[in-house]
């Protein structure tokens, strides 16, 4: 069951998207809910030993992290969105590679850092800046949860203007570069903050570009008006 497509001409094969009148259950698939929860579970038994091991007594941190890091990805998964893009069009092959490839060198370098070499350790500011990292991090996961459910209930042959993308235009992206930030805030790396502003950001900001282009192309009216009144990243809040 992928996400919506705006740019696929076909229907959407989400059966609640159409209005289909099915209980809960019925909407649920098996096996891929087995399978997602069983990973799941193996991962945050794996990363809980590994930074219990590293850090006996102070793993506290890197493993709520994990937790939260590992759940969010087992739903983005379950659901079929794409790591890191927004699933609203198809994503580019190639600055999804490349942004694959900048971020998980990227999580493990700021985890190493916390962890093994502490070359850039901002420690007069932890625990404070660690637990600033966690809620930053919450925050772009709850907003990626917000606007997948916003997908999922839409139509494909349809501008999605509702929920957060009312405030703005690319808010998946938004949570993206909310969730990078995060990293090198948790491991209270600032190399790993110059990494994700020289690199993450640059990248997402090109992957907007190449959705604004197809979206122009699928919707040129409607996306032309909502390109007035919705900013691209940064949300504007309006009274309805």
């Amino acid at each position: 069951m992928p996400l919506p497509c705006a740019t696929a001409a076909k229907p959407s094969p989400i059966p609640w998207s159409k209005g289909a009148d099915l209980s809960f259950w019925k909407r649920i698939r098996g096996g891929r809910l087995i399978w997602t929860i069983l990973v799941t579970f193996y991962f945050v038994n794996f990363f809980r030993t590994m930074f219990s091991d590293a850090l006996p007594g102070q793993a506290l941190i890197p493993i709520i992290f994990a937790i939260a890091f590992t759940v969010w990805m087992a739903i983005e998964y379950y659901f079929e969105s794409p790591f890191f893009q927004s699933g609203v069009v198809q994503p580019s092959q190639l600055w999804k590679s490349l942004f694959a490839l900048f971020y998980y060198p990227f999580l493990g370098y700021c985890a190493a850092d916390y962890v093994w070499t502490r070359w850039t350790q901002m420690g007069p500011l932890s625990p404070y800046v660690n637990v600033f990292g966690i809620l930053v991090f919450a925050l772009g996961s709850a907003l990626r949860f917000e606007t997948l459910a916003t997908l999922v209930r839409s139509s494909e042959n349809r501008l999605v203007r509702s929920g957060f993308f009312r405030f703005s235009r690319h808010p998946r992206y938004l949570a993206t570069l909310l969730q990078v930030l995060a990293v090198p805030l948790v491991f209270s790396s600032w190399s790993g903050i110059l990494l994700a502003l020289a690199i993450g950001l640059p990248l997402t900001l090109v992957e907007i570009r190449y959705e604004e282009a197809r979206l122009s192309a699928r919707f040129p009216q409607d996306y032309s008006e909502y390109r007035k009144v919705v900013p691209a990243l940064l949300p504007r809040f309006r009274k309805p």
